[in-house]
């Protein structure tokens, strides 16, 4: 007959009955976060530009250099006389037969780097707000040491062929392109400041949760990658006290110089 084995035989062989149980803690959280895809917060983007310019054609979210990038796209509209709304771009020729001399206006008609779309003051005052300190691909700066954007570094134009027109099947559309700060625009729409708490944002890519070469309604493929996004919102106090608990010294420069 086996001898039977005793509790603490048991717990010396680590055989014995043990068992936990915890009762869940609040997750004391120091940031803000929401997951969104990127059509939905472009269709968020093109909302809130859409009641400020008839020119505006909807905006393009990708991931570039590691970046997340938010593209707007412009045509020249007719604008009502009674429209509450701006004007964001003007073809280049209407500028230059108000404003240029005959041989500006032949010059321009032989630069090959012309747009034939120009941002106009309107559009450059609102837009001002929403353009990167430093262009995502060469780092450059976008500002000049006045605050002045330096618009020919971030706008752009492109054109397109319509295939799908009727009668103007070939047609070459001419859009004006320009690239905003996602975290500039929503410092806009949520908040920078609530009370004594700074805030900063971050939009990073969580994956990629649409193909990016997928048949669109016509059967004609087009890029339209759809990426899930993790919206952040920092209180700027809480990060300094855990960069400084962990001995990381804010400088608050490029240069690195401790202020």
């Amino acid at each position: 007959m086996e001898n039977a084995v005793t509790d603490v035989e048991k717990k010396k062989l680590g055989m014995s009955d043990f068992s936990y149980e915890i009762e869940p803690q609040e997750l004391d959280s120091n940031i803000e976060s929401l997951m969104i895809d990127s059509f939905s917060l472009g269709r968020e983007v093109n909302k809130f530009f859409k009641l400020m310019t008839d020119d505006y054609v909807g905006c393009k979210i990708t991931l570039d250099n590691n970046s997340v990038v938010c593209t707007l796209f412009f045509q020249d509209n007719p604008i009502a006389d009674n429209s509450d709304k701006f004007k964001a771009v003007i073809p280049s020729n209407v500028i230059n037969k108000a404003h240029g001399s005959i041989i500006d206006i032949v010059n321009s008609a032989y630069n090959p780097n012309r747009h034939s779309l120009t941002l106009t003051e309107d559009a450059k005052k609102v837009f001002k707000d929403f353009i990167p300190f430093r262009h995502y691909v060469t780092f450059d700066k976008l500002f000049d040491d006045k605050g002045n954007v330096i618009w020919n570094k971030i706008y752009s134009e492109t054109t397109i062929r319509n295939q799908f027109g009727g009668f103007s099947v070939n047609k070459p559309y001419t859009y004006g392109v320009l690239v905003i700060d996602l975290t500039r625009w929503l410092a806009k729409i949520y908040g920078e400041k609530s009370g004594n708490d700074y805030y900063q944002y971050e939009v990073s890519v969580v994956r990629n949760i649409m193909n990016p070469f997928a048949a669109n309604f016509s059967g004609f493929y087009a890029n339209n990658t759809k990426y899930l996004l993790n919206v952040t919102r920092y209180n700027q106090e809480t990060i300094k006290k855990l960069a400084l608990e962990n001995n990381i010294i804010p400088t608050g420069n490029e240069l690195g110089i401790i202020i």
